[in-house]
This record gives C-alpha cells, sequence and structure tokens, in this order.
C-alpha cells in the first residue's frame, strides 16, 4: 500500500502539532517545581515526528526522555534524526514503538512496564486524537499507571477547557488539574490541562471499566450541550 500524503508529510523532516517547543518551554519550566526530583523522567505520549523529545532535552535537566508512538515508522525516523545529536544528548533519548490505548508495544521497553516510573508525562494533540476514537480511557488509565505520585500529565488540546476538565477531573484518577488557555491564531485557541496526581494515591491501577463508564457519560452531557439538535431529546 503506497503511503498517504499525511504519512509522507509526517516522515520527512519534522511536523508539530499544535503549538512549537517555543510557545509551550515556560509553560513547562514553570511546573517543574511540583516534581520531587531533581532530575525528572519524562513521557512523550504520541511523539509522531515532533521534535519536542530532543528539545526537553537540550533545554531540561531530565534524567530520561521516552518518546512513544503507535507507528512504528515515526519511531524510526525519529532514531535517525535524531543520530546528530551529541552522545551525551542521545543517550537521553528512548523512542519506542507502542499504543498506549492497546497497552502494546515494544516487548524492549522496560520503562513503560513500570508503575510510577515517570515523573512528567507530555501530551501534545495525542489526547484530542483518542478523544475521536473513543477510546481515551485506555490511555488516561494507563497514563495514570506510569506516572509517579506527584507526578505531573501535561496535555495540549485544541478541544477547550469545558470537555477537557470533566473527563481529567473524573474522582477516581485522583488528580488535581488546571487549566489554561493560549492563543494558536486570532482563530483559535489551544488548552493546556496541568494534572497532578495527589500522593500518596490510594492505588496504583485504575479499574478501567470505571473510567469508560465516566467518560461515556461525560461526553454525552457534554455533546447534548454543544448539539442539542443531534441528541434524542427534542
Amino acid at each position: 500500500q503506497s503511503p498517504t500524503p499525511k504519512d509522507q508529510m509526517l516522515k520527512v523532516g519534522n511536523f508539530e502539532w499544535i503549538l512549537e517547543f517555543n510557545d509551550i518551554e515556560q509553560c513547562i519550566s514553570n511546573e517543574l517545581h511540583k516534581i520531587a526530583s531533581r532530575t525528572p523522567k519524562v513521557l512523550v505520549i504520541g511523539c509522531g515526528t515532533s521534535q519536542l523529545s530532543e528539545k526537553l532535552i537540550e533545554s531540561f535537566n531530565f534524567e530520561v526522555v521516552v518518546s512513544i508512538d503507535n507507528d512504528g515508522d515515526c519511531i524510526e525516523h525519529m532514531k535517525r534524526h535524531t543520530q546528530s545529536l551529541t552522545t551525551k544528548q542521545s543517550a537521553k533519548l528512548l523512542w519506542y514503538c507502542y499504543d498506549i490505548v492497546e497497552d502494546y508495544g515494544n516487548s524492549q521497553a522496560p520503562e513503560l512496564a513500570k508503575d510510577g516510573y515517570f515523573d512528567l508525562i507530555i501530551d501534545k494533540g495525542t489526547f484530542d486524537a483518542i478523544l475521536v476514537e473513543g477510546s481515551v480511557a485506555s490511555m488516561l488509565v494507563d497514563a495514570y499507571r506510569m506516572l509517579c505520585d506527584g507526578g505531573i500529565y501535561m496535555i495540549f488540546s485544541i478541544n477547550n477547557p469545558t470537555l477537557l476538565d470533566p473527563l481529567l477531573s473524573i474522582p477516581e484518577l485522583q488528580m488535581n488539574c488546571s487549566f489554561h488557555e493560549m492563543d494558536i491564531s486570532i482563530y483559535k485557541k489551544a488548552s493546556i490541562a496541568i494534572c497532578q496526581k495527589r500522593k500518596p494515591s490510594n492505588t496504583t491501577r485504575i479499574d478501567i471499566n470505571t473510567i469508560l463508564s465516566a467518560e461515556k457519560v461525560l461526553l454525552d452531557q457534554h455533546f447534548q450541550k454543544a448539539n442539542p439538535f443531534l441528541t434524542s431529546k427534542i
């Protein structure tokens, strides 16, 4: 099967979803004081061919930045792309083909198997894509599992806080969330969700069925309010 124009675009050079690194660098920096570790371990969800991961290593004192994507071609592309970095920088960058929705991937990714391993998880656009697929509960449960107590889950989204807040503030997720908006253009804003896992959390793992049920109710309520003529209530 021939690659689509989108596939070709994503795997030639780099492509940034929603915001450039320069737009979010200060936002990330502002949250680091909340993290106990002085050399945080970072996970980038749905890295694609973004330069976010390498910019994080260049700009901050992170122990490691693990980047995952369910597209193996993107991962191989980024491995080649970052070969030009210094040995010290490239050693801190790990790339894995991993599907956070299905919770499977590279068997040689021990970091992803460890509960509470990451101090910071960054998601730039992946939440939006998975939300459309109706699988965001699976991602939230796995991200929660991998985040340490007191760790930060940071989401950059094109959806507004009225949708993000109820989903990310589900009590079972045990996260304290705040929301901000940033102009993308004169016509559009990006939302930034800052979610800190409470410490100590009551459990490492969450029952996905609980989150799935809450997600369905919240999404139905949101879209009924946003598009009343598309609902069964007349």
